[in-house]
């Protein structure tokens, strides 16, 4: 592990997220498109887990080349189905990094 020092965590994180999706500030990254195509989670659904769900601070991590922490965020889609989304934050956007399943429904 490098000795490098996490950027401050984001006190007001859940309504930043909801800030960031009201203002159409938002956007997925490619792997984000990648994922959300394999797995079958709709950016409709990956919105929804955003205004709805809940921080799961255990599953956040610091991604060092970009000095950015990646917020996990966890709930049910208007299907039940349990995802969870990995956001980020640039300058201006709230950056959806990936979507998945958290308990697979799917064989």
């Amino acid at each position: 592990m490098s000795g490098k020092k996490w950027p401050p965590k984001k006190e007001n994180l859940l309504d930043e997220i909801k800030k960031a999706i009201k203002e159409n500030r938002y956007r997925q990254r490619d792997h984000a498109l990648q994922r959300s195509k394999e797995r079958g989670i709709t950016l409709p659904d990956a919105i929804y887990v955003l205004e709805n769900g809940y921080h799961e601070a255990r599953k956040d991590t610091y991604n060092e080349p970009f000095n950015t922490l990646n917020y996990a965020i966890r709930g049910l889609t208007v299907d039940e189905d349990d995802v969870r989304v990995i956001v980020s934050f640039d300058e201006k956007n709230m950056l959806i990094i990936t979507v998945m399943y958290v308990e697979s429904k799917r064989v």
